[in-house]
């Protein structure tokens, strides 16, 4: 293959020269009976590859599974294809593979991309074989094919079936079971998510530990959407972050998370409920979907351009636990509405006006300069009062970290309260 174009691929031809070509160099007399052999030691990887790395397909009917691949992919006699799909319990096979041939040649199919239509041909004989296991095999693989031909512009919902076999035998038996989930499937996919969670999906919701789980998980606004400035055509710019230390939850939350991007994303009958943004998490679109509360710090102080800053300066809590929001750290000195920013404020007024008041020279200390600049209304004495208890308090919890030997002057943002809030608007109507 690489021979033949100079080039470094694994594609197979897709010219009729080419294919002969090929066949010809592994001693084969025709491109079909040389696919046919390829096909069956591609199932058999397959399979081995399945039992390492993913749920694996035990099937009895590995060796049928194969051969509909081979139907499927267009590369079997027309005759051979009737008979392989009578043997499949197909009661009209004609038919079938009309409707077959003509999903194959769909303009939906045709302009899937490339990675999409990929799948699409993965999954494909997975429905055909498993449709024919059903009572009315041919009724049924109808039905699936319409659930499939609604979703396949969503990759996701592709990956998601050829990668969880279990979810898609479920998928088929709705379709079993009649016209009217067929088609409520194909108005709500939002609920083939549900398939991910076997257990979930034959138990009872219990809202209440429901709730707890997602006590731990938070969304950030950014954008637009955080800095509350939407327009009719504005996406959602969103992050999602979650504090929970437990092993194996960081991929819970990620599966949760891509639940949400899921629903957000819905087709209703007026289009899209919403456009879904989630390049600004950590590291863009080759991050994680998902980032601890942790992990979103480090990157923030340590690896994060400069354009992140900015954006996280519009950033806001949105959705989730509140409290986790809360327990991120505020940097009590460096941070905006810290204690560097109170004494700029007072230092400001001493520089600027200590020339005409000579009160405003005593060493006095930052307290003494704020009650005495409320007295002399350079501030009103409520902004002066308001300054000395942000602080006051920010001066205790410095303390405190010192007696503790944590000298990174960070505490969780729940211990300020709205204090940096008041100070970050007082700066504003000082400065602006």
């Amino acid at each position: 293959l690489q021979y033949m174009e100079d080039l470094q691929t694994q594609e197979l031809p897709k010219s009729d020269e080419n294919k002969l070509r090929v066949a010809k160099s592994m001693q084969y007399d025709d491109w079909n009976t040389f696919y046919q052999d390829l096909e069956i030691h591609r199932g058999n990887v397959e399979l081995y590859f399945d039992e390492v790395f993913k749920e694996s397909i035990k099937d009895e009917d590995s060796p049928q599974l194969n051969i509909t691949k081979v139907l499927w992919n267009s590369t079997l006699k027309l005759e051979d294809a009737h008979k392989h799909l009578e043997s499949l319990s197909f009661k009209l096979p004609d038919e079938i593979y009309q409707v077959l041939e003509g999903l194959k040649h769909s303009s939906r199919y045709l302009h899937l991309p490339e990675a999409s239509r990929q799948r699409f041909d993965l999954v494909m004989p997975l429905i055909i074989l498993e449709a024919s296991l059903a009572s009315d095999s041919h009724l049924t693989l109808i039905r699936i094919i319409s659930i499939l031909e609604s979703i396949c512009r969503r990759a996701s919902y592709l990956a998601m079936l050829t990668e969880n076999p279990s979810a898609l035998k479920i998928l088929i038996k709705l379709a079993e079971a009649g016209p009217w989930l067929t088609q409520y499937l194909i108005q709500h996919p939002i609920l083939i998510d549900e398939l991910l969670d076997i257990n979930h999906f034959y138990t009872k919701p219990d809202f209440t530990e429901i709730k707890k789980k997602l006590q731990k998980d938070l969304v950030i606004a950014y954008g637009k959407f955080g800095g509350k400035e939407m327009s009719y055509t504005s996406d959602l710019d969103i992050v999602f972050i979650y504090d929970d230390e437990r092993d194996g939850m960081a991929e819970k939350y990620a599966r949760f998370a891509q639940r949400i991007n899921s629903w957000l994303n819905t087709y209703t009958s007026s289009g899209v409920l919403y456009q879904i943004d989630l390049a600004l998490r950590p590291d863009g679109a080759s991050g994680l979907l998902v980032s601890s509360i942790d992990a979103f710090r480090d990157y923030q102080l340590k690896r994060a351009w400069t354009w992140e800053h900015q954006a996280i300066t519009r950033a806001r809590f949105c959705a989730g636990d509140k409290s986790v929001a809360d327990r991120e750290h505020f940097d009590l000195k460096q941070d905006r509405g810290g204690i560097i920013d109170i004494e700029f404020i007072v230092q400001y007024f001493v520089l600027a006006f200590s020339a005409s008041d000579k009160a405003l020279s005593q060493n006095i200390g930052n307290i003494g300069l704020l009650d005495l600049l409320g007295e002399k209304d350079f501030i009103k004495p409520l902004t002066a009062r308001k300054l000395i208890d942000a602080y006051r308090l920010y001066r205790r919890l410095q303390h405190q970290l010192g007696l503790e030997a944590k000298l990174d002057g960070n505490v969780n943002h729940s211990e300020v309260g709205v204090h940096p809030k008041v100070v970050r608007a007082i700066w504003s109507q000082i400065f602006t």
